[in-house]
């Protein structure tokens, strides 16, 4: 039997913004990392582009439509969250374009393609603004949804007191670290 390789080592992550400085985080409903809170993601699929990735990932974990700010990303490579300690993350220091271990690079257009990390073991999160058409719906793949401040979720994961995925951390340490959360939220008002 040929086994056939559907997905791309590539994660669209969706950052949503709300008008209030938060951005919605998602519990999620299966493995890995069951339960602990994160943007909504998932895999690239073979011959699929980001955008349509993140359509496709929006409405099959909360049921949204979205519309994505196209002029902004952020791709973080590494290591796997299924092989993440908790406390990586927590710990992770910014030094130049690598946190922790990962490396990242900001980018001023969301790229239609991203090639695959040349180390197997490694996968690349691409962080991509995107706003929802309406409210977005718990489903099996989204247990609870909370809007929640980025500089919150630092500071309660750093406490133990809030369990986030190791890589949404690192992207919500880079936005708060590399001074982008403000223009997170001035894309927010662009998309509007």
């Amino acid at each position: 039997m040929v086994n056939i390789r559907r997905d791309t080592r590539n994660v669209v992550c969706m950052i949503i913004p709300d008008e209030k400085g938060r951005i919605l985080l998602i519990k999620r409903g299966e493995p890995p990392k069951l339960g602990y809170w994160t943007v909504p993601e998932g895999h690239v699929k073979m011959g699929e582009s980001i955008v349509e990735a993140a359509r496709r990932e929006a409405l099959e974990e909360i049921e949204a439509d979205i519309t994505i700010y196209e002029g902004f990303a952020l791709v973080i490579t590494g290591m796997p969250n299924d092989y993440l300690e908790d406390e990586y993350a927590i710990k992770a220091e910014i030094s130049g374009n690598r946190i922790g271990e990962h490396t990242f690079q900001v980018l001023n257009e969301v790229p239609f393609l991203v090639r695959e990390p040349d180390d197997e073991r490694f996968k690349n999160y691409i962080y991509i603004v995107a706003r929802i058409g309406r409210e977005p719906r718990i489903t099996p793949e989204a247990q609870a949804i909370l809007w929640i401040s980025p500089l919150d979720v630092i500071e309660l994961s750093s406490k133990g007191k809030f369990k986030v995925e190791p890589t949404t951390l690192l992207m919500l340490k880079i936005l708060h670290y590399k001074s982008l959360v403000d223009r997170l939220f001035k894309i927010l008002s662009d998309l509007q």
